[in-house]
């Protein structure tokens, strides 16, 4: 968009990396091999999830990348992210690495992980019902440590906020760090399984019946949407 009115409001992929490498490489006490799997090549979101993740990569010389510095990419589709942790299991490469940095796919790959019998590495991935669902789940999942962070698809409600917001003449204030004008970036939040609190606060998230395990869980956010995160499985057809 060139128009200057034009006014832009996204999750903050750049910090969504930021937030999940730093946790997992502390976790390995910054050292260590960890599988870098990406989401969609040439997606804007992936290119700036990788911006974040090369950042803090940068930090930690301790930390090494495998199968290279730019990561192999899963399409964000669950089919080819389990055929290619199979193969990853089946090579033998799986049992050189001490973690796992996902984008969105964190399911599939705990799932053939277990599938394989293999012993659990910590990983770092999104808010997806699935993966927090196993994280949470010592007797299915037992050994499991990892860590989610929001990617809330309740953008959207946001967008419609905003959009309000500038009909109406309110202020509005814009990132001045997104790189572009009149852009707003929602931040994300982190939460891992190592901590009582940390667990309190992931059932919080999945406290919701009846949405796709494929969807994120973080439903609201706070100062842009007002409704009720109970109430969206009824409501919104999309879930």
């Amino acid at each position: 968009m060139t128009d200057p009115n034009t006014w832009n409001l996204y999750n903050n992929q750049v910090m969504y990396a930021e937030l999940g490498a730093k946790w997992l490489f502390d976790q390995l006490g910054g050292h260590g091999t960890v599988w870098y799997t990406r989401g969609l090549a040439g997606n804007p979101a992936d290119d700036d999830r990788n911006k974040g993740f090369q950042a803090v990569l940068k930090q930690y010389p301790g930390i090494k990348v495998v199968p290279n510095d730019q990561g192999v990419f899963t399409g964000w589709d669950p089919a080819t992210t389990t055929q290619l942790t199979n193969n990853f299991i089946q090579s033998g490469q799986y049992d050189k690495i001490d973690g796992i940095w996902a984008s969105g796919m964190g399911k599939q790959i705990v799932d053939a992980i277990k599938a394989a019998g293999k012993k659990f590495v910590p990983i770092a991935d999104a808010d997806i019902g699935g993966f927090v669902n196993q994280l949470l789940d010592t007797k299915d999942f037992p050994g499991l440590t990892g860590a989610a962070v929001t990617n809330t698809a309740a953008v959207g409600g946001a967008g419609i906020t905003l959009a309000l917001k500038l009909l109406e003449h309110q202020p509005v204030q814009a990132d001045p760090n997104a790189g572009h004008p009149n852009t707003v970036l929602l931040t994300p939040q982190i939460l891992d399984n190592t901590t009582q609190q940390g667990r309190d606060a992931l059932k919080a998230w999945v406290s919701v019946p009846g949405l796709d395990p494929l969807w994120p869980l973080s439903l609201s956010i706070p100062g842009w949407t007002t409704y009720d995160p109970n109430t969206v499985p009824a409501t919104c057809k999309g879930a």
